[in-house]
């Protein structure tokens, strides 16, 4: 939304977006190759607007995996960072070891 991101680099690896702002705000900072994580239930995305620069979008129900595993809507952070590390093939089981006791 609002927030400016930040990165080592100019353009975005992956843009996880939790509204529609996000991705109207960043899609231009995304790198040839890049990946849109967006949930389609509220948010809308035309893949045509992204073929050229080989943009691959993941579709992924954030808000009903929020609501569906009865989690506080704080959680969607944490859901995001589970889809990402799904996308890319991460055990899971590094993320649950990084949670504080």
């Amino acid at each position: 939304g609002d927030e400016d991101t930040h990165s080592q680099e100019k353009n975005i690896d992956v843009l996880f977006a939790l509204n529609q702002e996000t991705i109207d705000k960043h899609k231009n900072e995304l790198k040839s190759g890049g990946i849109i994580v967006y949930d389609p239930d509220l948010m809308k995305v035309d893949p045509q607007e992204f073929t050229s620069k080989k943009i691959i979008l993941y579709p992924a129900p954030l808000a009903k995996i929020v609501k569906d595993n009865n989690l506080l809507k704080v959680m969607e952070n944490n859901v995001a960072l589970g889809i990402t590390a799904g996308i890319f093939g991460m055990d899971i089981n590094i993320l649950n070891s990084r949670q504080p006791n």
